[in-house]
């Protein structure tokens, strides 16, 4: 588990953990991490929150506010750690169907 307060404007990480996938010989590395707020250049709002998906390999955000919550202010909720375990247990195909449909995906995979 990686251990930090912060990744980027994501604050108050709680649950931090990469997983990597063989995908037709090549390897590809992803970070899931939940969050309690958002710091968008200092206005860090809490009702920007939820479990975030980076693509270690380029360096991106995949999507985020997965699972959100009303307020975050109150910390990272059970179900938000729960979707985040989910996450790092599937395999390469749900991974990718995953973040392919998502609402708030920024690049496909």
């Amino acid at each position: 588990m990686i251990t930090t307060n912060h990744i980027g404007p994501y604050m108050g990480i709680d649950f931090d953990e990469q997983v990597t996938f063989d995908t037709n010989g090549s390897k590809r590395t992803f970070r899931v991490a939940t969050y309690q707020a958002f710091n968008a250049y200092g206005l860090i709002g809490p009702e920007q929150n939820g479990v975030v998906i980076f693509d270690e390999d380029n360096r991106s955000v995949l999507c985020d506010r997965i699972n959100e919550q009303s307020s975050g202010y109150f910390g990272v909720s059970w179900g938000q750690n729960q979707k985040a375990k989910e996450l790092i247990s599937m395999d390469w195909s749900e991974f990718q169907t995953f973040i392919n449909n998502h609402n708030r995906s920024r690049n496909c995979i």
